[in-house]
């Protein structure tokens, strides 16, 4: 469960940031509360993660819709963790182009939303950015899934109105128990 009140840190990365501030702390330790995390064991060699990544999610939340947003991290031997990629998905919008999509690259139409039956276990395919990284030895990957990513995403969505852009919309999404079942999750890192 993530409360978007306990504060949140974040890192410049492809999204970019709302305000350039050195005062946001880039050290993802922070977050370690904001959700589910998963670790390696420490690598015994560097070894270099290139390419997409997969997240396959076997999860359930109590709200009519959520996000998930999920990040790989790379954690020093000292505990200082930095993010190395991420990829976010709404609930509503899992859908997936079969033809388009391959072994590590879901492709999402987000051409409509299909209902996110309440309390039951549902897998979601989430695509994680592509990324070039060499892990060093002695590091870990973390994997942390969360409903939240602010202040780069609203929890929510916004319904807008081309016709009258006064009348637009932004719904926050209510508070939710969102659960992740370990049997049938799995992340698919394609590394040397």
């Amino acid at each position: 469960m993530t409360n978007p009140l306990a504060g949140l840190s974040m890192a410049f990365n492809q999204f970019g940031t709302v305000a350039s501030s050195p005062y946001l702390p880039t050290d993802q330790q922070l977050e370690g509360a904001s959700g589910v995390s998963f670790r390696t064991p420490r690598f015994k060699r560097a070894r270099d993660i290139t390419g997409p990544l997969k997240l396959y999610l076997v999860a359930s939340t109590s709200a009519p819709d959520t996000n998930w947003h999920a990040k790989v991290i790379d954690v020093a031997p000292g505990g200082k963790q930095s993010v190395i990629t991420e990829g976010s998905l709404r609930a509503s919008h899992r859908a997936l182009n079969k033809k388009r999509s391959t072994r590590l690259r879901p492709y999402h139409p987000h051409t409509s939303r299909a209902a996110v039956p309440a309390g039951r276990f549902v897998p979601y395919e989430i695509e994680i950015w592509p990324t070039a990284y060499r892990v060093k030895a002695g590091h870990r990957l973390l994997l942390r899934v969360t409903s939240t990513d602010l202040p780069t995403h609203l929890p929510g969505w916004i319904r807008l109105n081309k016709a009258n852009l006064a009348a637009t919309t932004v719904q926050v999404d209510r508070p939710a128990i969102n659960r992740v079942r370990l049997k049938g999750s799995y992340l698919l890192v394609p590394y040397s």
